[in-house]
């Protein structure tokens, strides 16, 4: 059984990311409708799917989120937050943990530890490039790496079209995804600025960065201990959201209902 499942990631973007189309870095797109544009929505939702998707009651499915605290912050010039963390508490008791920014100014490696009741899987934190299950017995065993073959879900979905066959993940899975982000903002409405000044500007070319000083090594101190900026001693700029319950949710946002 799972009990708690947490990743973390610090993917700098530059100017040009936010500019490459007219919804990047947006809450709402010109005719108004909801775009939500994120970290934990775009770049790098796949890391909160997939520990939705590894902990779901069939190969098949999601776990279904229940409960969400989020802390939402901005640094860039946008609409929406590139900084976010985001803890889900699932209907199966477990706890996942995302620790995502685009404000960094050197690009981490993707790191996330599954914790079991008889093991831990981890990636990403010895630079191995392999997912490792540590066992409480002492046996270790190695996944491989799952960057190996990008290609190996085009395969899959050309088996789907040609033969008809169920694909591994099918799009309701991601509906788990789509619940957190939703409440992600329910639990904080207004984004936080990160402090100004601690934001920097690289301009050495034609494509500044945005980032932030230390902000790295505060998200890493949290994945460490499994808890949000907030729930730190020393990050003064850090602002907690609200808990919100996501059982029965059917309606973003919830005030418009």
């Amino acid at each position: 059984r799972p009990k708690r499942l947490k990743a973390l990631v610090c993917w700098p973007r530059r100017r040009s990311y936010y500019t490459r189309n007219d919804w990047a870095g947006r809450l709402r797109a010109d005719d108004g409708s909801w775009v939500l544009d994120s970290p934990i929505n775009n770049a790098t939702a796949h890391f909160l799917h997939n520990m939705l998707f590894v902990t779901g009651p069939t190969p098949q499915s999601s776990a279904v989120p229940v409960e969400v605290q989020a802390e939402l912050y901005r640094a860039k010039p946008i609409e929406s937050f590139d900084t976010g963390a985001i803890r889900v508490r699932l209907d199966g008791g477990a706890e996942a943990l995302l620790l995502t920014t685009h404000s960094t100014r050197e690009e981490r490696e993707p790191a996330w530890c599954y914790e079991f009741e008889r093991a831990a899987v981890r990636y990403g934190q010895d630079g191995a490039g392999e997912m490792v299950a540590e066992f409480h017995d002492g046996r270790r065993t190695s996944y491989g790496d799952p960057e190996a073959d990008h290609f190996n879900k085009l395969w899959q979905m050309v088996e789907a079209v040609r033969s008809g066959v169920a694909v591994d993940c099918p799009v309701e899975a991601a509906m788990a995804q789509t619940l957190c982000v939703n409440g992600a903002h329910e639990s904080m409405p207004q984004i936080a600025p990160l402090p100004r000044e601690a934001i920097r500007v690289d301009e050495d070319d034609s494509d500044p960065l945005v980032w932030v000083d230390g902000l790295g090594d505060i998200l890493e101190a949290c994945c460490d201990r499994g808890v949000l900026p907030s729930e730190l001693d020393d990050v003064a700029w850090s602002r907690p959201g609200r808990t919100v319950d996501l059982r029965g949710y059917e309606f973003f946002p919830s005030a418009e209902r």
